[in-house]
């Protein structure tokens, strides 16, 4: 469980960011100048942009597989046919014999007062 969540971390951004930090620090203790800065900031702002770019890829492929499945599960509804007889489980038994009572038209015969008991 804990090394799932050790490579799911973006590890090339938190190098940047740290590698821009550490740039920062070194510049305001006067030990590095700002021609040395400026390549640090741009890799770290190219590291991000791969970092995004990476991301966009594998959001674009998502979509095109989320599509694909929409499209198989559209073609697998239309050719689903109503079937004549639905099964009714003992959950749904009281809901469904209250639907089709309320339902109910014409003449109808209850049969459940003439059982005779054995």
């Amino acid at each position: 469980m804990k090394h799932n969540r050790f490579y799911n971390y973006e590890w090339d951004t938190i190098a940047g960011i740290l590698a821009a930090i550490a740039a920062l620090f070194l510049h305001l203790l006067h030990i590095v100048d700002e021609y040395i800065i400026l390549p640090i900031v741009l890799a770290l702002m190219a590291l991000l942009f791969l970092n995004f770019m990476r991301h966009t890829r594998n959001n674009e492929r998502t979509a095109v597989q989320v599509e694909r499945t929409q499209e198989m599960v559209a073609k697998i509804k239309a050719s689903l046919t109503i079937p004549d007889v639905v099964l009714i489980g003992p959950r749904q038994l009281h809901t469904a014999n209250e639907q089709f009572a309320r339902n109910m038209r014409g003449d109808a015969l209850d049969f459940r007062h003439h059982i005779i008991n054995s």
